[in-house]
């Protein structure tokens, strides 16, 4: 459900014009869609320290996407990548994106 909010999110603020709250909100979704390969990660670990499986699954529930949620929300509120460019900057390339 999260991943289609932030998604929609995204869809919602580039249709608006919005190019750096829609590049945040694709940074959120990004997160949620890597946190499944989070989860192939931290499971056969946390089943190597001695978990049953039905402990490790809800470690890894939570493990494999909230750690990664609240870091990619501090590295967004931090300003992630400083001032945004303008349409002059950008040259070519934002004619051809934005035909």
């Amino acid at each position: 459900m999260a991943w289609f909010t932030t998604n929609l999110f995204a869809l919602i603020k580039i249709k608006k014009g919005k190019i750096k709250e829609h590049e945040k909100w694709m940074m959120r979704n990004y997160m949620l869609t890597f946190s499944a390969v989070y989860l192939r990660i931290y499971l056969p670990i946390i089943l190597g320290c001695g978990a049953s499986i039905e402990q490790a699954l809800m470690i890894v529930s939570w493990l494999c996407w909230v750690p990664t949620m609240v870091g990619m929300e501090v590295y967004i509120q931090s300003g992630f990548g400083g001032k945004q460019k303008s349409k002059e900057q950008l040259g070519d390339s934002f004619l051809l994106t934005n035909a």
